[in-house]
């Protein structure tokens, strides 16, 4: 019984150990996958940066498109792993979801309307 016992205990904790392996491994390669997709728009960032600052020519049309198609693969990363943007602009203020930097009265707006929005969550 005691033998069993053992082997039933041993058997256990190798199952426990595995799990936590396994939870670990499929953390670090869900990590992997995620910044996978955005390096990308680092490499995009980066260029443009370097670009503006060897070419002060570059206009600044040219410089909005490729800030914004760096944007639209940034949101096509997040989409891809179910992530979404919340913006709580015109909504009504919630101290349990948002956070208030400045409160004002703005004609026409009702009181406690959220009138614009610094951080997206």
């Amino acid at each position: 019984m005691n033998e069993q016992y053992l082997r039933i205990r041993a058997d256990l904790e190798n199952l426990r150990k595995r799990v936590v392996r396994d939870q670990d491994s499929a953390r670090l390669e869900a990590i992997r996958d995620f910044t996978l997709k955005l390096l990308p728009a680092k490499d995009a960032l980066e260029r443009g940066i370097n670009m503006a600052r060897t070419y002060n020519e570059i206009g600044s049309a040219t410089l909005m498109e490729g800030v914004g198609s760096t944007l639209d693969m940034l949101d096509k990363a997040f989409s891809d792993y179910g992530i979404r943007e919340i913006n709580p602009g015109s909504e009504r203020f919630n101290p349990e979801f948002h956070e208030a930097v400045a409160v004002r009265n703005v004609l026409g707006s009702e009181p406690g309307t959220v009138l614009s929005v610094f951080e997206k969550g």
